[in-house]
């Protein structure tokens, strides 16, 4: 028998987010590409992606938080 799976919240807030910031922390967190090799793939500096991701990973820990 199937289970139809269901989205967790934090699927959820990755879905809405800007496909530049999806990219950004599947490239890093799954893929492994370093801050430099990120940038180089998206036309960045790598001191942009380090910020970027940090303001991302903030706002994911601030969205999920209030949701407790």
């Amino acid at each position: 028998m199937g289970q139809s799976k269901n989205p967790s919240l934090l699927e959820i807030k990755l879905s809405q987010l800007k496909q530049i910031e999806r990219e950004i922390l599947l490239l890093y967190y799954v893929e492994g590409y370093s801050d430099q090799e990120i940038a180089n793939a998206l036309g960045l500096s790598a001191v942009a992606i380090k910020k970027r991701r940090g303001r991302i990973i903030q706002r994911l820990k601030h969205q999920l938080s209030r949701v407790e």
